[in-house]
């Protein structure tokens, strides 16, 4: 009898979904229309922090000058940011995977400015001397 390989990656790698948000004894918080990843959540929550602890001068500044928009700019930035996340997929990939590509891409090849010489870093000559000989 042959042995069966399974490949669970694809199902692994699917991103969980969230359609209800319940209490522990089954009253429903929140309930999505549609199904929202569980990434959104997780960026929406660090965009949110960050906005409230880092640029909180800003917000500051904005909410002395008009009120309603720093409130606006509170729920909004985080929510597109979160959407940009969890919906875009550059090159294929998810955002996280593409943004790790890019810096390799930016610090291997683009600030590092040695040369590659079979398959290692070394420096490059930039003066070339013949010498004439005779045989």
């Amino acid at each position: 009898m042959e042995e069966l390989i399974y490949d669970y990656a694809k199902g692994l790698s699917a991103p969980y979904w969230i359609q209800e948000v319940r209490t522990q004894k089954g009253k429903v918080l929140l309930s999505f229309s549609v199904p929202v990843q569980l990434s959104y959540f997780v960026v929406f929550f660090l965009v949110l922090v960050f906005m409230l602890t880092i640029c909180q001068p800003i917000m500051s500044l904005l909410y002395t000058m008009i009120g309603g928009l720093s409130l606006a700019l509170y729920f909004y930035i985080p929510n597109r940011l979160a959407r940009l996340y969890s919906e875009v997929e550059p090159d294929g990939k998810n955002v996280l995977h593409y943004l790790v590509g890019f810096f390799r891409f930016l610090f291997e090849f683009i600030i590092n400015k040695k040369a590659i010489y079979q398959s290692e870093r070394v420096d490059v000559i930039e003066e070339l001397c013949f010498e004439k000989t005779t045989l």
